[in-house]
């Protein structure tokens, strides 16, 4: 298997599970993966992205390292309701913490966010007031209008010069 294969999978293991643990909870929630620009639907109307990391290379346990997330794709910009961060020691176990983050929080060029201690629960920087934070889907599904949804984003045409 390839780099980006494993990768691949790995970030396939984090949607899988949060889709899981969404539905254990009683919501509607589709896998959407690689077929769009958006990995997971909740109730048919609630994009949400998931990313999945590994503590940094190098750190001993959760008292050191960090878990470091990318959120770029092609150069799109992030426009998901939700995003979902998996940080991941052991696919044979759960994840050691998921910050749950509503869309409106990020900035639309954010390209990677950051959790700079090998504990999520001790991380006190700008995004921990969303660990464990599962109640933010429905915050969320309370703010989003029911709709179907549009599975790809609309592309700008470029008249290309010659």
């Amino acid at each position: 298997m390839t780099a980006r294969e494993v990768l691949t999978a790995f970030g396939e293991e984090g949607e899988r599970w949060v889709v899981g643990f969404l539905r254990r909870r009683g919501y509607s929630v589709e896998w959407i993966g690689g077929n769009t620009d958006y990995d997971v639907l909740i109730e048919g109307c609630v994009k949400a992205e998931v990313k999945t990391a590994t503590l940094s290379a190098g750190a001993r346990g959760l008292g050191s390292g960090r878990w470091q997330f990318s959120l770029r794709r092609n150069g799109k910009l992030v426009d998901e309701h939700l995003l979902f961060l998996v940080c991941w020691l052991d696919l044979d176990e759960d994840p050691v913490a998921v910050f749950v983050i509503p869309g409106r929080e990020l900035d639309e060029e954010l390209a990677k966010i950051d959790i700079t201690t090998g504990n999520p629960e001790a991380y006190g920087g700008r995004w921990s007031r969303y660990y464990e934070a599962w109640e933010v889907v429905d915050q969320v599904l309370a703010r989003v209008p029911a709709r179907k949804p549009e599975l790809f984003r609309e592309e700008i045409q470029e008249e290309i010069p010659f």
